[in-house]
């Protein structure tokens, strides 16, 4: 990996001192430069969890991804840094009160003087690492984020809009885990026919003052609380639509 390609891919030319501000800054500019994307599988092409591919597409063909992705390269970002960083593994929360399966989710857990969580690959989620602190309430541009400690060596990290209403977002442990332990349900999300990923088309990316997001057949962008949509035509609408907004050339 070319760490200075990397970091001129999410845009920081600034210091590379280890520590919670050089973290945070990465993490943001990493979240607000870097897709949320899972287009390769309605390409048919294979989601390859091997760090020069990744490199190769993330970075040099400047395309994004999903968690498996996106956590995974990051992390070796953050480790060539000097970051002590390790895979865990989350469970995505589900309708009715269910939590999906083991591995649902790649999160990272960074050590500083405390322990943070870090994810740059759920798509909408928090722009700065959270602090493992049980119970502690964050905030985080226009949301609110809680951890809290359950039964075990487990925790939960909850969402709120107003820091009062919280949601469950998922459910993690800190023991590390390697990339291959990802491996089943990275090509379960690929090849299966009640996967969320191979049902809907997603590209996600927050701006300045908002989000846009390609889903399916529609384009979706709010602007300071303003939501508008639009249909895509035809592939060509679409392949116009990825490279003026994301900056991403499907068949380049």
């Amino acid at each position: 990996m070319d760490i200075p390609s990397y970091l001129d891919r999410i845009g920081y030319g600034g210091s590379t001192r280890v520590g919670e501000e050089l973290l945070h800054v990465l993490h943001e500019r990493h979240f607000r430069s870097v897709p949320f994307e899972d287009l390769d599988i309605h390409q048919n092409i294979p989601i390859q969890l091997d760090l020069a591919h990744l490199y190769q597409k993330i970075v040099l063909r400047r395309r994004g991804g999903f968690c498996y992705e996106l956590n995974y390269l990051f992390a070796q970002l953050l480790r060539g840094l000097g970051f002590e960083c390790q895979l865990v593994a989350a469970r995505i929360f589900a309708e009715k009160d269910a939590w999906g399966p083991e591995f649902d989710h790649l999160a990272l857990l960074v050590t500083l003087d405390e322990p943070w969580l870090v994810d740059v690959g759920y798509g909408d989620l928090f722009f700065f690492p959270k602090t493992i602190s049980d119970q502690k309430i964050q905030g985080d541009r226009d949301k609110y984020y809680r951890i809290d400690r359950v039964e075990g060596d487990g925790f939960v990290l909850h969402e709120s809009r107003d820091g009062n209403d919280f949601s469950k977002r998922y459910r993690f442990d800190l023991r590390p885990r390697r990339i291959e332990d990802f491996y089943a349900e990275c090509t379960r999300k690929q090849e299966s026919v009640d996967s969320y990923f191979v049902k809907n088309k997603i590209c996600t990316l927050p701006t300045v003052r908002g989000r846009m997001t390609l889903f399916n057949d529609k384009f979706i962008e709010t602007v300071d609380g303003v939501k508008t949509q639009s249909m895509i035509a035809s592939t060509a609408d679409l392949e116009i639509l990825l490279a003026t907004k994301f900056d991403i050339l499907l068949n380049p």
